[in-house]
């Protein structure tokens, strides 16, 4: 009975934290293509 919450709560954590990284690195990825077409917007990254 314990080992199962312990195995889904690990399970969440590492998708969480996999969801937590990936976002910052697919804005980052959005905005350098943003910039790389407006040129103007350079001011945001």
């Amino acid at each position: 009975m314990v080992s199962k919450p312990r195995k889904t709560a690990s399970t969440t954590d590492k998708t969480e934290r996999r969801t937590r990284a990936a976002r910052p690195m697919k804005l980052s990825t959005i905005i350098d293509v943003i910039v790389s077409f407006f040129p103007e917007l350079d001011v945001y990254k």
